[in-house]
């Protein structure tokens, strides 16, 4: 009987397609109810509340600690001899070939813009809080307009680092023509961040309306299958075609003494940034990027500019430079950077360039520099009353000089604080190399 029915269906051409069509429309019907299942108003209310309290007390408040468990994980998952895996010497990750044996004049340190490649790895969404009963914000940076609402948070041009290469005396960045934006910063970046303080906060049931205690247990494997990616493409390629590596610029600020001592500024950010907020960390420091408007794109591709830009923001307090559509910026003959210029030519400013590394946690890039004042030079470039801060947080001085004694004690204390790993690494490398930097300034 049944292979009669089954017999007549497949000789009824009219019928099978009917058939299809009802089971067509009732599996799309299927999918569109489980499409538009809601959860509830709770639900919704709590997974924003989460976001928020990781981002604004775990990962900001507690980025330190979190950032050394983040160590750990990156280095038990690449198990690669490539990379340096001693925290003590450097607390980013880095390849060997990556930490030049000594600082490079700047000068040295070039840029070649490349073709610009798809990235085959793209941030996780399924981690985000929910913006609806429905759904799910699709990209972290509006999140963080949505619900945290920093007051500086601009969707700046940007340089995407394709590959780095160095030796003892030089070093060059492939950077893609196409420019990228900081919002893919954001994406990329904090998504990593994310995904690993939530699973971190989980694996030692800690509340997250608290802030990180005893870290004793890392998170699975399998709940960071982002991380997982990105690690394993930094191990098996050679460059960072396969993801979007966006860099920072660190610059540790050293004013060298009549007495011949050194004197260094640290910074403490504001809790109103929309990336590494309340965190310590060296001053200036920014986004390797060009100037937002004109056409400097690939004028600004040299670090030494990106640096300057910094100083004269940050240090100087000058409103941030945003350029002229069509035009370029000339920064060897403009008044505001003619000066530092000069400054370099005289021998009394020399700028180093301390190798590359990745956050451990965000695993985005972060470009190392340091930069040396002659005290005179200095106070004349920036006044000898001390600027107490700018826009971005507190710039850390005594309190009628510029900057701290460079010594071991003043160094203990920034880095036993909540400092930023690459501020933390700069430190290191500075110390490590001080004796190379007086005998090379004072040439």
């Amino acid at each position: 009987m049944m292979q009669d029915v089954i017999q007549f269906i497949e000789n009824s051409p009219l019928l099978t397609t009917i058939i299809g069509t009802v089971l067509a429309t009732v599996i799309i019907s299927l999918r569109g109810i489980m499409k538009k299942k809601e959860i509830s108003d709770t639900l919704v209310i709590d997974s924003q509340r989460n976001f928020i309290d990781l981002n604004k007390k775990w990962i900001s408040k507690g980025r330190k600690l979190i950032s050394q468990k983040a160590f750990e994980f990156n280095h038990i998952i690449l198990k690669d001899d490539a990379f340096i895996q001693n925290r003590d010497y450097l607390p980013l990750l880095a390849k060997k070939e990556w930490i030049p044996d000594h600082p490079i004049p700047i000068q040295s340190v070039k840029s070649e813009l490349v073709e610009e490649v798809v990235p085959k790895i793209k941030p996780r969404t399924d981690i985000l809080p929910y913006s609806s009963k429905t759904k799910r914000f699709s990209e972290y940076h509006a999140v963080i307009e949505e619900l945290i609402k920093p007051p500086v948070f601009y969707n700046n041009r940007h340089y995407r680092l394709m590959d780095i290469s160095m030796d003892e005396k030089s070093a060059k960045f492939d950077i893609s023509k196409e420019p990228n934006s900081y919002f893919n910063k954001i994406d990329y970046g904090k998504t990593a961040e994310l995904e690993f303080t939530d699973a971190i906060k989980t694996k030692n049931k800690l509340e997250s309306s608290g802030l990180p205690g005893n870290l004793q247990k890392l998170p699975s494997k399998s709940s960071q299958k982002y991380r997982v990616q990105l690690l394993n493409t930094f191990k098996q390629n050679k460059d960072f075609s396969n993801t979007v590596i966006l860099g920072g610029v660190s610059t540790l600020t050293l004013i060298q003494t009549k007495e011949g001592n050194f004197r260094f500024l640290m910074h403490l950010r504001s809790d109103d940034q929309g990336y590494a907020e309340s965190t310590r960390h060296v001053v200036p420091a920014g986004e390797f990027q060009p100037i937002n408007e004109g056409n400097n794109f690939e004028t600004d591709s040299n670090i030494l500019y990106n640096i300057l830009r910094e100083y004269a923001e940050e240090i100087e307090g000058i409103e941030e430079i945003t350029g002229k559509e069509n035009q370029r910026y000339d920064y060897e003959t403009n008044p505001l950077f003619k000066k530092y210029f000069e400054a370099i030519n005289k021998g009394d400013l020399k700028i180093y360039y301390l190798g590359f590394g990745l956050d451990p946690l965000s695993l985005q890039g972060e470009h190392m520099t340091c930069a040396i004042f002659k005290e005179d030079s200095f106070l004349k470039l920036f006044g000898s009353k001390v600027k107490s801060g700018n826009y971005e947080g507190e710039i850390i001085s005594d309190s009628n000089i510029w900057g701290m004694e460079f010594n071991e004690s003043n160094i203990q204390d920034q880095l036993m604080g909540n400092i930023l790993s690459a501020g933390e690494a700069i430190i290191m490398q500075v110390r490590k190399h001080l004796s190379f930097l007086k005998k090379d300034f004072s040439s």
